[in-house]
């Protein structure tokens, strides 16, 4: 049930991307997707040292 959430979110977040793409800095949207591509791999597989 969490990865259908998240893959929701993350089909969402890529519509607000394409959509906001000529009103947000290309800098800021990639800090942006960094970040929630970031937490998203940790969420779905975080290190050892965290188990």
């Amino acid at each position: 049930m969490g990865f259908a959430a998240l893959s929701v979110v993350l089909f969402w977040l890529l519509n607000f991307l394409m959509d906001a793409q000529t009103s947000w800095p290309l800098w800021l949207m990639g800090v942006v997707s960094a970040a929630f591509v970031g937490g998203v791999i940790a969420y779905v597989a975080p290190p050892r040292r965290w188990r």
